[in-house]
């Protein structure tokens, strides 16, 4: 297990997939704030910097989709899976090996994100680091910590999609397609939960009128509602949407209970499944 942990991670640091994946974790942060700074110096408006510190966790999951599919199918191309079989490494091993490097690489990634993001509004703003964010530095980990587990349920996904399918080309048009799946939910699912909700500031009369409205609202109605308030903290892409809101969401604890769940279930379906694997 060492030996193909260190030529992972060899091979990782060499891999161009990697190396895109870290260029647009620069680049796309340093545009989205320079072109959010112009449009506030335009407008006489406040620049908020808090506002880029999640913005990643939204573009990680076709991010992950895209560098995992690339590095871990170029092996399948290169046939050094079916190299390291020949050598007698285990099925299981060389799966996990898989999984832990590409986390490791995707923390690396996060960790690139974030500090572009920093940087950026430090030099934009002119502003000293201590005055440049609102959110408190407790917050700031929690949120990143979150991310964290949100970016380790898509490699999950990811990883074991790419295992599954020995075609490089065919493994990433799956796993984009699936991550920009995922991306459309966590909004559509978001914009549908939100319709629901009653504003207390409303007037008394306004009130008494949507809840005796409420009131006829069918049993499928409700069971739809609970559907989706489910996949609303399950699902990796809505919890991405909820961070991005810039503050600790109230139902993190079950964010990373789910998180938890899926990387559990697909890595350990993934090692299964991946032993049984025939190779043509």
């Amino acid at each position: 297990m060492s030996d193909l942990l260190s030529a992972d991670f060899s091979r990782l640091m060499k891999s161009y997939a990697f190396l895109a994946a870290a260029a647009f974790c620069i680049e796309f942060p340093v545009f989205e704030i320079l072109i959010a700074y112009y449009n506030t110096q335009e407008k006489e408006i406040l620049f908020v910097a808090d506002n880029y510190l999640n913005s990643s966790f939204i573009v990680f999951g076709l991010v992950t989709a895209i560098f995992i599919s690339l590095f871990i199918g170029t092996e399948y191309n290169e046939g050094t899976i079916r190299n390291k079989l020949i050598m007698g490494q285990s099925r299981v091993h060389i799966y996990l090996s898989k999984f832990i490097v590409c986390n490791v690489a995707n923390l690396i990634l996060q960790c690139v994100f974030f500090a572009a993001v920093v940087i950026t509004c430090r030099i934009v703003s002119g502003q000293p680091l201590i005055m440049l964010f609102q959110t408190s530095f407790k917050d700031m980990i929690s949120m990143q910590l979150i991310g964290f587990y949100i970016i380790a349920a898509y490699s999950a996904v990811f990883v074991f999609i790419t295992m599954m399918i020995s075609s490089m080309a065919v493994s990433a048009v799956v796993s984009l397609m699936i991550a920009a799946v995922l991306m459309s939910a966590g909004y559509m699912i978001g914009e549908k939960l939100s319709i629901g909700v009653i504003d207390p500031t409303l007037p008394t009369e306004q009130l008494q009128m949507i809840e005796e409205m409420s009131r006829g609202a069918d049993i499928t109605d409700e069971l739809r509602r609970n559907v989706l308030l489910f996949l609303d903290d399950f699902l990796p892409s809505c919890q991405a949407v909820h961070l991005s809101n810039g503050y600790v969401p109230g139902r993190a604890e079950y964010y990373i209970m789910y998180d938890l769940a899926v990387i559990l279930v697909f890595t350990v379906t993934g090692t299964i499944c991946y032993s049984k694997k025939e190779f043509n």
